[in-house]
């Protein structure tokens, strides 16, 4: 997935910008899980807790634990 090509280069808002597109086609709770983890990367703590609970509503578990840990 090219998002994650541009997590590993630390391009955090195009990975960003990636991900949304990727939630247009397929909105599933992984796609919202590392959207979320890049929005922590660029220090937005309220939009990564936004991201992990619609993951975690769609059952995603890293997601929840995520929120466990950070919001």
């Amino acid at each position: 997935m090219r998002a994650e090509l541009s997590v590993s280069k630390d391009q955090l808002i195009k990975a960003i910008a990636d991900y949304s597109a990727s939630l247009e086609l397929l909105p599933v709770g992984t796609v919202f899980t590392k959207r979320g983890l890049a929005k922590k990367g660029l220090k937005d703590l309220k939009g990564a807790c936004e991201y992990w609970k619609k993951a975690a509503a769609l059952g995603d578990v890293d997601a929840a634990v995520l929120l466990e840990q950070h919001c």
